[in-house]
Order: C-alpha cells, then structure tokens, then sequence
C-alpha cells in the first residue's frame, strides 16, 4: 500500500514539474520523422546463428537508467533448419532524451534464459552465443513511448521507494 502511495506521489510530483517547467520535445511541433522507427521482429545474425528477437516487455525501469526486459527469442544455428524457440531476460543501460523522444540502450546484460527444448549443457550453450551476440551489439536508440506503454501494460511505473515515517 504503501508502495503505490510513493509511485503515485512520484509520478504527480513528474506531472506537476513538468506543467511548471515545460515538456522538453513539445515546444515545437511533434513530427514523427524525428522518432526512431520501432521495427519488430529484428534479426541479429552471427557465425554462429540467426537470433530473431521478439518485441521485449519491460518488467522494470530503475530511476529511469537501468532497464530490464523479458522477450522471446528463436535461434537458429548454423547448418539447422528449425529454430530454438526461448525466453531471455536482460538488462540495458539507457539514457532518454525528451527533445526526440527516443531512449539509447545500451550495454546489455543477459541476466537469464530459458530454452525448454534444450537440456541442460545446450542451453547453458545458447545462453553463451546470446551472450556473445549483446556484447557485439552497438547502442541503439528506441521510441520512448515504446517503452512508456510496456509499463503502462505491466501496471508498473518505477517502483516507489519506501519513505521513513
């Protein structure tokens, strides 16, 4: 209960800021050629796989730096004609910028996977070839808003921080 006090109170404190000082990004007319492109399923393919990764869920977003996310993925290794279907969870470093609306993700961490086909020493191996194939990955920027309704649907903003009474 508590919790949701503190979320609640942090978000009209966000709103009542925001009226008082402005809304970066909306002074100027909203055109959505300045917005990335959100473009899912993308395909990240390596000399060891094709990983297609499926629109991630926000499970999180730590004072708006540290985002976490779910997604399904399905990779298929090389010489194999039948994907391995799985779920990661991870972990991007972010930095959001208001005038375009977008949030750079970076230095992902793989924090778990799960490969239910797999048995224990394939998928302790897949979970090796996700890792490799985040590490190369380059920072990358994604719609803000994108973001925004992932925790809306979750009924997750940030997590209120417990106040001492």
């Amino acid at each position: 209960m508590m919790q949701k006090l503190v979320a609640t109170l942090a978000g009209l404190i966000l709103l009542v800021s925001m009226s008082i000082i402005g809304t970066p990004g909306l002074t100027r007319a909203a055109d959505a050629g300045d917005r990335p492109a959100a473009s899912w399923p993308p395909t990240i393919t390596t000399n060891e796989a094709t990983i297609v990764v499926y629109q991630p869920q926000v499970i999180a977003w730590h004072a708006y730096r540290t985002l976490e996310v779910r997604m399904a993925v399905a990779v298929t290794r090389q010489g194999a004609t039948k994907p391995v279907l799985g779920a990661v969870e991870a972990a991007v470093d972010t930095q959001t910028d208001f005038d375009t609306r977008s949030v750079l993700i970076a230095n992902r961490q793989l924090r778990s996977s799960r490969f239910p086909s797999l048995n224990t020493e394939q998928a302790a191996a897949m979970e090796q070839r996700l890792r490799r194939a985040m590490v190369d990955r380059s920072a990358e920027r994604v719609p803000l808003d994108t973001i925004l309704l992932s925790l809306k649907q979750q009924g997750s903003g940030s997590k209120g921080v417990a106040l001492q009474e």
